[in-house]
């Protein structure tokens, strides 16, 4: 089993690495703004005050390491991302082995290995690849002859604390335990949450005003036609055995993996259901997908039934057609990605190249560590320099404009895009 292991790790790491290579400077914005933040926690700006932020404290507390000893770490974090997403194909085998034989559990990690959605964001500076990491390393304890409890509380309150999408996987915990450890799940995690969050705790004001209020009240809203497109391709088409499970795993009368890919219906009623939200989902549909995807490949090298039995031979073209079509949505969504690196689906990646002269100008104008304002913290970062306020796009919800004018006197270079900075609202 350990040289199984070591080889799922290897696989899944060498193709993340290899992704991260032939990406070369695409991005997505968001990375800047998670990249950021850690970087002015690092540099001992107080978040929430001195900085804005649109998320829990989580991902900045683990962007900020890297950042105490690199002033630049996207590269470096984009490598760590990668590791800890490999760790998490790793999990996806381990768990699939309480409920699966061998192979079936082989397929599920190899599943979470070759994602598109996987390899794509488990290669940014996002918070999804740690949320799915913590959550997935939360139930292999917990589906343990023996749960443990309180580590698991601790990874799950982690895993909220990186980014408040992993509420809606709280059922599936829920769902493990029984009884007693039921409860004490529910209270060593409140516990841990509240220990995690003590420092933050003089700006929790700011802290709901930026993380909750903004989302709730936020005007950027995706229509509901354009979340439920969202969700039939990165968590239907991009996982199409997942659904196949219905008819296949009845004997195995599990329902906590359905409830964390389920998890994915709420995202219809948030403000946007966003392509890297799915990676969360992602870890319980291999689990689902595995066992569908093994039976599919014997129903199609198997015999067609003999005889005249119409009905029988209608039912067996019909499962063949749809298995033909599922393997076909599988193969598709990896060629899209090895394709065209710029497409996540519908998702349209930036490219470093098109800041290019931007970030000549400001170095050029500009000295390290000067505060400038920008609503794309990419030029910043790169440059080595500081954005008022930790300004970025969405940061003008939080921020009203006389805050930020007070504080343009201590700004030496203004960069205004047409797209954010003045979309209305300064």
């Amino acid at each position: 089993m350990k040289r199984r292991i070591l080889a799922l790790l290897l696989l899944s790491l060498i193709l993340r690495l290899a992704f991260i290579h032939l990406t070369g400077g695409y991005y997505d914005p968001d990375e800047f703004v998670n990249l950021s933040q850690g970087k002015y926690l690092a540099n001992g700006f107080l978040p929430y005050k001195e900085f804005i932020s649109n998320h829990p404290p989580g991902i900045m507390l683990i962007f900020a390491i890297p950042h105490l000893f690199f002033q630049q770490s996207w590269l470096l974090v984009k490598i760590l991302t990668a590791v800890i997403d490999s760790i998490t194909a790793v999990l996806v085998y381990l768990i699939s082995k309480r409920i699966f034989d061998e192979k079936i559990s082989l397929i599920a990690g190899l599943l979470y290995a070759t994602n598109p959605i996987s390899i794509a964001v488990g290669t940014m500076a996002m918070q999804e690849p740690y949320v799915a990491f913590l959550m997935l390393f939360a139930i292999y304890l917990l589906t343990r002859k023996n749960p443990r409890i309180i580590p698991a509380a601790l990874l799950i309150a982690a895993s909220v604390i990186v980014k408040y999408l992993a509420v809606l996987i709280l059922p599936a915990y829920l769902l493990i335990t029984k009884g007693k450890q039921r409860l004490r799940l529910i209270m060593f995690t409140l516990i841990f949450t509240l220990i995690i969050l003590a420092p933050f705790l003089p700006q929790i004001h700011a802290i709901m005003e930026q993380t909750v209020s903004f989302h709730i009240d936020r005007p950027i809203r995706q229509g509901l036609l354009v979340k439920v497109f969202h969700l039939i391709l990165y968590g239907i088409l991009f996982q199409p055995f997942a659904v196949l499970s219905l008819k296949y795993l009845k004997e195995e009368r599990i329902r906590w993996p359905y409830i964390g890919y389920a998890a994915m219906l709420a995202f219809l009623f948030l403000p946007n259901a966003y392509y890297h939200y799915f990676a969360v989902i992602v870890p319980f549909a291999c689990i689902l997908s595995a066992k569908p995807l093994l039976t599919s490949v014997k129903t199609l090298s198997g015999p067609m039934p003999a005889g005249t039995n119409l009905p029988l031979i209608y039912r067996r073209t019909a499962s063949i057609a749809v298995i033909i079509f599922c393997f076909g949505l599988l193969m598709a969504g990896g060629l899209s990605l090895l394709t065209n690196f710029q497409y996540i689906g519908t998702k349209t990646l930036s490219h470093i190249k098109n800041s290019k002269e931007v970030i000549q100008f400001i170095e050029n104008n500009t000295r390290p560590s000067d505060i400038i304002l920008t609503d794309s913290p990419e030029h910043a970062y790169l440059t080595d320099r500081h954005i008022l306020y930790g300004y970025y796009w969405n940061a003008k919800y939080s921020l009203n404009k006389d805050e930020l004018f007070e504080g343009l006197e201590e700004v030496k270079l203004v960069i205004v895009t047409e797209k954010y900075l003045f979309n209305g609202h300064f």
